[in-house]
């Protein structure tokens, strides 16, 4: 949970940096840039990314929709550690599909 939280504290980061590689009247857009990314990527991550991903019972490749909105994940143990619960997996991975 920590781990996730420091990610996310690290996209404006991302925003702050590209802001600064730019012209002074674009920077704040930038900045916003990144912030909308953060809302687009997280809908599309927790709705069907994760699932497409990392689902258990898909191909080696593509997984398939039977998680389609989270559903099921919190009872599940995630596929990288039994010892870690899958929905702590999904915001994790989340948070690094949100800073690319």
């Amino acid at each position: 949970m920590v781990c996730a939280a420091l990610v996310l504290l690290m996209i404006p980061g991302v925003g702050f940096f590209y802001s600064g590689l730019a012209r002074r009247k674009s920077a704040l857009s930038l900045i916003l840039m990144s912030m909308i990314c953060v809302g687009v990527v997280g809908f599309q991550w927790f709705f069907w990314g994760y699932t497409l991903t990392f689902s258990h019972t898909g191909s080696v490749f593509l997984g398939d929709m039977s998680n389609f909105g989270l559903k099921d994940v919190v009872a599940q143990p995630s596929v990288g550690s039994s010892k870690i619960p899958d929905i702590l997996f999904c915001l994790y991975q989340g948070m690094f599909a949100a800073i690319t």
